[in-house]
């Protein structure tokens, strides 16, 4: 009888772990709810800092002219500095569809992400008020792609 009793007791324990082990088994760490593309990106634009390292306009090497240009996102503005007027030293902006490649700004520039990562950001847009000139106003129009860094 005694060799009955844990002979069950083993096969409860048994079951009892076996069920445990099916169950973490099952969980997946993709069950986590996935991220939307536009959440995707926001995190990325608003991960830190984004310092210019290239400019070019109309395939012109015009980094000088936005030297110190400094951007910072928040999930629904930004902040920049040495912007220019090419960007305001603040503002707002949205995505202007899920799938997250243009944001639009409050003043209506709609600005392409060409590309996006921990450590690159890419946009591109066409600036139509070109201001070098007397006091060189740091502008010049043309189509722009601005190549960050953090």
């Amino acid at each position: 009888m005694k060799n009955i009793s844990i002979s069950l007791r083993f096969s409860k324990l048994f079951i009892l772990v076996l069920s445990a082990a099916l169950f973490f088994s099952s969980c997946d760490e993709n069950d986590e709810p996935k991220l939307t593309k536009a959440e995707e990106v926001t995190a990325l634009l608003i991960s830190g800092t984004w310092k210019v390292g290239s400019v070019l306009v109309d395939d012109i090497d015009r980094s000088s002219v936005y030297t110190g240009l400094n951007i910072s996102f928040t999930s629904s503005g930004f902040t920049t500095i040495n912007g220019g007027k090419i960007f305001p030293p603040s503002g707002s902006w949205e995505f202007t569809s899920d799938d997250a490649t243009a944001i639009e700004r409050n003043d209506g520039l709609v600005i392409d992400i060409i590309s996006i990562s921990e450590s690159q950001l890419k946009l591109g847009f066409t600036w139509t008020n070109g201001t070098i000139g007397t006091g060189r106003v740091a502008s010049v129009s043309g189509d722009h792609v601005l190549t960050f860094g953090k």
